[in-house]
């Protein structure tokens, strides 16, 4: 069975443990904040804080447009 070839994408990826130790260095942030400082795109990070937030590691507060985020205990655990 040949497997289809994957869209060019790009091969950095930013850890998850990097971003939990950003957002613990600055938070309350914003996911354009995080992407910014990561210099990654914003929905990159978006998908990794939704996942991490899943996860119980990340609080979302929605503040208007944007949504603040927030470390928990767990993500504190991971990192």
């Amino acid at each position: 069975m040949v497997m289809p070839k994957r869209k060019n994408r790009s091969r950095f990826t930013v850890s998850i443990t990097g971003i939990l130790k950003d957002i613990s260095e600055s938070q309350p942030t914003t996911i354009t904040d995080i992407a910014k400082r990561l210099s990654v795109s914003e929905s990159t990070i978006s998908r990794q804080v939704a996942r991490l937030a899943k996860l119980g590691a990340l609080h979302l507060v929605q503040k208007g447009k944007t949504k603040e985020v927030r470390i928990t205990l767990t993500g504190k655990i991971l990192l």
